[in-house]
Order: C-alpha cells, then structure tokens, then sequence
C-alpha cells in the first residue's frame, strides 16, 4: 500500500466495487461506513458510489488523519508503520467486494417486494412503479429463506429502480420461468460491482439444476471467454419462486475482463430475426455497403445480428466488419469450388481475421457438452466480438 492517498487515489481504490457494511469489523471502521452510508448512501446498507468513497475519505481526512495533511491520507509514518488511517483504509480495502467475488459467493437471495400482482408474468420489461423494492444478499445454501438478520452477511443491494421481464424461448410461458431483472442504484454509474441486470435462470428442464455450472465451469478452465455462474432463491411478494442459475450478463465489463484493452470493438448477438437465423450465409451487397444485407435496419426490433456496443457509432456500427468476415468464412473470392475450402489460401484468410484456436477449443467444448442451442442446430444465442489483434487495441478491422 503507498504511504499517502490523495481523494482521486482512494476512489481508484474501490471502484466497481462494495462494501456491504455489515461485513465490517465492528468499531471505528464499521462507525465511519455506516455514517457514510447514513448520510449519502440511501442507507441501503451498501457503500458502493464515488460520492460514498469520496465522503469516507472525507471523513477519515477529518477525525481520523494528521489535521497538518489536509486533502491527503496519511498511510505509514516516517518510520513506515501503518498509521491509525492506514489499519482504516487497509480494513475498507479487504471487504470491498468486485464481479469476481460476487460470482465466488455460491448463492444469493434476491426479494422483490410489493411487486403489482397483476404482472407477475410480464413477457416484455414492466418498471416498478416506486413502491417495489428489489433487495439482494448472500446466504448460505443451508439457511431457509427468510430476510437479513442476526449472521446474516448484510444487503448487497436494495433499489426502486428496475424492471423485471420473463426470458427464454423454453421458459418464457413454463410454470417456472427464467427472469432478466435489470436495476439501477443511486449514485455513481447506477451499477452494483459493474453489473446492471440479474439474469436469472430457471434450470426448468435440468432436474439435477447442475448442468449450466458445470458447462461454464468447463469453459472457464479450458480458456473459453465465458459467462460466470453463482445461485439465487427467488421470492416475489412473500412467495418463494425456486432456485435459479445467476448468469453475468455479456456486456462491455465482460470484454474488459476477458481482452483488457481491446474491449472497444464491435459485439454481436445473434438470433433468429428479420433476416433469418443466424447461419452466418453469405448475402450478395453493394461494395459500398457490405454490411447492409445482414440488418437492413438499425432500428428494427427483430436484428439477426444485434449489435451490442458501438451500436450509435456511425464509424463502426455499418456491420462492415461482420460482412468481411462472413464473406472469408464463405470462401468469397476464392476459386476452386468446394475445394477451395482446404486450400492454403482460405487457411491463410481465415487466420487473418478470426482467433481460429479459439474457435476450436470452443467448438470441442460444445460437442463434449452436446450444447446445440448456438450456431450448430438453431442458429441463434451466440456472441461474435470483433477484438482486434492483442496489442493493437485501436486497430480494429
């Protein structure tokens, strides 16, 4: 730990991250937290926001630290042994939580309460209408469903602000279906540890409610970037829903922990839509306009290819890059026939544009586990992220 911190230090400290309060030894540094979160926390139980961090800091600069070092944290002494503000801070760091240790935690509780009855089964996103309240903690698998108290490990999150919607093909009309639960929390970005939805699944064909852990456990260990994977008990309305598989949405915190700094280029969803699955079928364009034959429309509720990021960026949301690699993977410009497709020069194009080992060790993967709901039988629900070459993050294709 360095000797000093200044105020923009010590928020670098602790961003896209919580402390649940609770978890705090008890004495000062638990005092100070709850303060804080008294104060400028919406007392929800959580210290998560930078004008959270920002008021702690203030607080420790305050009562706690040199008044001779105004604006700046003393850590060590001259002797460097840690200062009164130093065992403070180094408590705050060690229970500060991040989307890592949120997803080592096996199981969660998520409570929605005084949900409206009326739409306990909404096939398109409903907003709470400001008297709901969405809450979630971590609990013990052994422990009976019932809300925080005495050992319990404290609120992660409580909000007003979300909606809930039925997901899943499979699940959207079964007697326990799948739910997106997207939040916002006040302060900050409105995110909790970088996330802003719960995607909750319901195992509902999976009697042993094993096989989704294991599939992404696989891929985690063989080098496939890859949803992570915990547990929640569900309850709307006082009335327990069942246990659900909690999937991390891919979104742009993803690609920063799987590629670092190439995590600006262009991902893409696919699905069945407006212009068929996706089969990744060469279509026939305008050289002006590659792109064009794989959306149509931008706007269009119903996109095959759904673009995720840079979907407002008129320099890269023209899905160019999606038809330049279509069109290599079709052999597009090469002759020969089917036989083209074993020659050295589709090898080579092919090479040249996609992380083929990648590929490889994600198709092995999929037919060790006879996943078929992804490109090989839909087509549909699977991402294509253009990444860039390692190194060269700003050189997208």
């Amino acid at each position: 730990m360095k000797k000093t911190l200044d105020k923009g230090d010590f928020w670098d400290l602790f961003k896209d991250k919580a402390i649940v309060v609770t978890e705090l030894p008890a004495g000062k540094v638990r005092k100070l937290a709850e303060r804080v979160n008294q104060s400028t926390g919406h007392a929800d139980a959580t210290l998560r926001s930078k004008a959270e961090f920002q008021e702690l800091f203030d607080l420790l600069d305050s009562e706690v630290d040199s008044p001779a070092d105004d604006g700046v944290l003393i850590l060590k002494d001259a002797a460097n042994k840690q200062t009164e503000t130093g065992k403070l801070v180094n408590a705050y760091v060690k229970a500060a939580k991040c989307k890592d240790e949120f997803f080592d935690r096996p199981m969660y509780m998520v409570m929605i309460e005084d949900w409206p009855p009326q739409h306990l089964t909404p096939e398109e996103p409903v907003y709470a209408d400001g008297r709901a309240t969405l809450s979630a903690w971590a609990t013990d698998p052994a422990l009976p469903i019932h809300l925080p108290g005495a050992g319990e490990q404290g609120v992660l999150l409580q909000t007003w602000d979300f909606s809930l919607k039925n997901s899943g093909n499979r699940t959207l009309r079964a007697p326990k279906r799948s739910w997106k639960i997207n939040f916002k929390v006040d302060g900050g970005d409105g995110k909790v540890l970088g996330m802003w939805r719960f995607n909750l699944k319901s195992m509902y064909n999976d009697a042993s409610q094993m096989r989704e852990a294991l599939a992404w456990h696989l891929f985690d260990q063989v080098g496939i970037p890859s949803s992570r994977h915990s547990y929640a008990k569900l309850g709307i309305n006082g009335a327990y829903r069942g246990l659900f598989s909690v999937i991390e949405q891919v979104d742009k915190g993803f690609l920063k922990d799987h590629f670092g700094k190439n995590d600006e280029g262009n991902l893409y969803k696919a699905y069945c839509g407006n212009v068929g699955c996706a089969t990744l079928e060469y279509k026939p364009s305008d050289p002006d306009d590659p792109g064009l034959p794989y959306y149509f429309n931008h706007n269009s509720p119903d996109l095959t290819y759904r673009l995720k990021t840079n979907d407002d960026d008129p320099e890269t949301n023209s899905y160019a890059d999606l038809a330049r690699l279509i069109e290599t993977l079709n052999g597009i410009g090469l002759a020969g026939g089917d036989a083209k497709f074993r020659s050295d020069a589709y090898r080579d194009g092919i090479e040249a544009i996609m992380n083929v080992r990648a590929f490889l060790r994600w198709a092995g993967a999929n037919l060790l586990l006879g996943g078929w709901d992804n490109y090989y039988a839909t087509p549909s629900n699977y991402y294509l992220y253009n990444s860039g070459r390692k190194g060269a993050h700003k050189a997208f294709m």
